[in-house]
């Protein structure tokens, strides 16, 4: 396979250089890379439709001793790649093009000057952009690689992780220095952001990024916890990003969308809280959390862009 049409080569390019540092242009050449050789490689497939499930189901798991909503989102229509047999994950249908080049290099010009107009582009817009970059490049690798989880997952973190970086002027961390220990010096963490304010003072964020969470989603609330406890309650503002909450039956080609939305609720009342949650598709059952009691703040990923300020612990 050629290297301008081999997403294997490029990640392994990316992953190389990637936290020499993070926010910088080699990186987002070789992000770039990534997404143009899957772009390239997805040509070559083919597409077939995936079925939605007509009415939402609240399911009891023995596993997990709760309800989870299983369902998707009215309006949404998915389909996967194609080829020898093999089908990619689920693609959400009216977010996904073929990744632009030029909108890329627009976005993240704009965001090395600070000025994020510059752009031209809506938050939809910026939304779509990064989910067919990191949709690409997934669907690639579920192709090439079937079964293979940690690619595409570290991709979208670096993808994520690279254009946070960017819009906050800074690298990120992925271990905290912890005082008052006896036996661990340093807390491993998610990407952390401690960023200068102007003002003597500087904003901290907590960036835990997945594919998906369900029933996983307990890792970030318990990760927030303890920051609260190692740093002081509400220090680092939570902002986790993730791609969606879809799940494939290949065998069936259907797809469902797998949310927990009681136990985020009671995650975040009683374990720690969350700033903001930000997805490139949002499932209905966590965008109502809005309005709960207590809310918990879902929004598409392009808003973060125009947010940012308004973020606090």
């Amino acid at each position: 396979m050629p290297a301008s049409t081999n997403p294997l080569a490029a990640y392994a390019k990316l992953q190389s250089i990637f936290y020499r540092d993070v926010r910088g242009a080699a990186t987002r050449r070789a992000i770039e890379d990534c997404f143009v050789a899957s772009a390239k490689f997805l040509a070559g497939t083919s597409r077939t439709p995936l079925r939605t499930p007509t009415r939402s189901r609240q399911l009891a798991s023995s596993q997990r001793e709760t309800l989870s909503h299983e369902s998707v989102s009215p309006g949404k229509t998915y389909f996967a790649f194609a080829q020898f047999g093999k089908i990619s994950r689920a693609v959400n249908r009216g977010l996904y093009s073929k990744p632009s080049v030029t909108k890329w290099r627009k976005l993240t010009a704009a965001l090395d000057r600070g000025d994020l107009s510059a752009s031209g582009m809506s938050p939809e817009e910026i939304t779509k952009l990064v989910y067919s970059i990191a949709v690409a490049f997934c669907c690639a690798i579920d192709l090439l690689k079937q079964g293979d989880q940690q690619r595409p997952g570290t991709f979208f973190a670096y993808l994520i992780s690279h254009l946070v970086a960017s819009m906050l002027r800074v690298n990120p961390e992925r271990e905290l220095p912890l005082v008052n220990v006896e036996v661990e010096s340093h807390l491993p963490t998610d990407f952390t952001f401690n960023v200068p304010n102007g003002r003597g003072r500087r904003r901290k964020f907590h960036l835990p990024i997945k594919t998906s969470t369900r029933e996983r989603a307990i890792q970030i609330f318990a990760h927030q916890a303890m920051l609260n406890n190692a740093y002081g309650q509400r220090i680092f503002a939570a902002i986790p990003v993730i791609l969606g909450e879809t799940k494939s039956d290949r065998s069936k080609r259907e797809v469902i969308e797998i949310c927990l939305p009681i136990q985020w609720q009671l995650y975040q009342r009683h374990l720690a809280h969350l700033a903001r949650v930000y997805y490139l598709d949002v499932p209905d059952a966590y965008r109502k959390l809005n309005s709960a009691r207590p809310p918990i703040i879902v929004k598409e990923f392009g808003e973060f862009f125009f947010e940012v300020d308004e973020l606090t612990p």
